[in-house]
């Protein structure tokens, strides 16, 4: 668990840095889920190792990409 628990770390790390803002945290001894405020950061894209109904798999660690579908704009 403790590898998985690193493992998640370095992924959370690695999405603030290329931008993105983490929502939720899921972790289970099968694996760890983190959900995201926006689509995935195009500089990560490429390396997605699967993609699912559970999100993209990405360095072994599964994301879900929550879209806000209003702007500040819609919403004044």
């Amino acid at each position: 668990m403790h590898e998985l628990m690193a493992q998640t770390a370095g992924v959370i790390k690695t999405l603030e840095l290329a931008g993105a803002h983490v929502i939720a945290v899921r972790a289970k001894p099968s694996g760890s889920q983190v959900q995201i405020n926006a689509p995935l950061p195009e500089i990560l894209q490429e390396h997605i190792e699967e993609e699912s109904d559970a999100g993209l798999n990405l360095f072994g660690v599964w994301i879900q990409c929550k879209h806000n579908t209003t702007t500040d704009d819609e919403t004044e």
